[in-house]
């Protein structure tokens, strides 16, 4: 929001700090959920390939989107734009499904 709304550039550079400290976090959970949710073995490479896909497929589409909408709209209203999108993510982290215990490194499927 810093980005958005700092009167400064140094208000919106402080803002993308700290948004990087953020979501610096967020890879390794990612990457762990998924070998997590593929089980063991196979199904957990094929979930960690197909989220990695993913994850580096947008790192390098987005910054090219983003300067693509920058031009058109303006940086402010490109990044406001990006908002809704990231609190549709937070949103949708609730589809998950809840971790499968491990019991003494095996599955404790019910």
């Amino acid at each position: 929001m810093t980005v958005v709304v700092g009167p400064s550039q140094t208000v919106s550079t402080v803002g993308f700090g700290v948004m990087g400290i953020g979501t610096s976090l967020l890879v390794p959970l990612i990457f762990s959920a998924a070998g997590h949710a593929g089980g063991q073995g196979a199904g957990a490479a094929a979930f960690v390939s197909r989220v990695t896909t993913f994850t580096y497929a947008g790192i390098l589409t987005g910054p090219a989107l983003v300067g693509w909408f920058a031009q058109i709209f303006e940086l402010t209203w490109t990044f406001a734009g990006i908002i809704p999108l990231m609190i549709a993510v937070v949103l949708g982290a609730g589809a998950m499904p809840a971790p499968v215990p491990v019991l003494g490194g095996r599955r404790a499927d019910p």
